[in-house]
């Protein structure tokens, strides 16, 4: 079996605009940094999900009887895809644009704003524990692919999709380091800003 290369993921996992995020100019807006963590960091995620589940169910279905990893490999992957799925619409649906409306109050471009610990102390909390148990999830993948490495004599397919594997590991650490290094303390010291100013 063989899998063509996916260049629409494969392309945009050198890390080049991960890397970026992580040097974000103190300048720019969080609004920036959020559209920026959309564009590329989730961007990537969700074109990159459904092809390695593509390619591990194709591998479980026809080499999972001589490697039983594959199918484990596959169940861990799938419960990891629904767990990113549902993170980022929470991110992008209520983290993000309450950054945005804090910016806009702190610069004087909205009206008064009830900046309760529900308002992002909390969501940011619950944010910061699914990254942990994503990056645990991360943890068993790698340690099930023995470090992404395929077996001796496994097909170009197996070390393709390991090889994808790996990258996926290495960017999402990376959108996990960003927001938990920069966005989020950043965001709550502007929280703490509105708050005195409520």
């Amino acid at each position: 079996m063989t899998v063509s290369k996916n260049t629409s993921v494969e392309d945009k996992t050198t890390g080049d605009a991960f890397a970026a995020s992580l040097h974000h100019n103190n300048t720019h807006s969080l609004t920036a940094l959020t559209i920026d963590i959309s564009n590329t960091n989730h961007e990537y995620l969700k074109k990159a999900l459904p092809v390695l589940l593509s390619h591990l169910q194709s591998l479980a279905a026809t080499q999972g009887d001589q490697n039983p990893v594959l199918r484990q490999l596959l169940a861990r992957f799938t419960t990891l895809k629904e767990d990113i799925e549902m993170h980022i619409q929470k991110e992008e649906l209520i983290i993000f644009p309450r950054i945005k409306e804090m910016e806009k109050f702190y610069t004087g471009q909205s009206g008064r704003v009830v900046f309760s610990a529900t308002f992002l102390e909390a969501p940011t909390t619950l944010m910061e524990q699914e990254h942990h148990q994503i990056e645990k999830s991360l943890a068993v993948i790698k340690e099930l692919s023995n470090q992404y490495t395929a077996p001796p004599g496994a097909c170009t397919s197996f070390e393709h999709t390991f090889s994808l594997l790996h990258t996926f590991e290495k960017n999402l650490l990376r959108h996990i380091e960003v927001e938990n290094k920069i966005l989020f303390p950043k965001a709550l010291v502007l929280f703490k800003k509105c708050q005195a100013m409520a």
